[in-house]
């Protein structure tokens, strides 16, 4: 495995292996080569506890967002711009009429 950490404070796991060149009769490591094998694995640590399920905390990541959060942003926007167009159609109308 080779971890390693990215700009979007994420760390990325490869699984890695060494194979030997084509010529069997002349392997040395200049002719070996690194191939991936098996999936990335991308890890967005949220807390890092000092104890298996608690304890004082090691790590804390300022930067991560729920998903809960970020659908409630979704949403409430959409609902924000759809009440203004209703609010606009509302305002266009004529008042007598309805």
């Amino acid at each position: 495995m080779y971890p390693a950490v990215n700009m979007c404070k994420r760390i990325t796991a490869w699984a890695l292996q060494v194979v030997p060149g084509l010529d069997k009769k002349k392997a040395s490591a200049d002719s070996a080569s690194l191939v991936e094998v098996g999936p990335r694995v991308c890890l967005n640590p949220i807390k890092i506890f000092g104890g298996s399920f608690g304890g004082p905390v090691l790590f804390d990541n300022p930067h991560f967002v729920s998903p809960n959060r970020v659908s409630y942003a979704a949403v409430a926007m959409f609902l924000c711009m759809h009440v203004r167009h209703f609010d606009h159609d509302a305002a266009q109308r004529p008042q007598g009429l309805y």
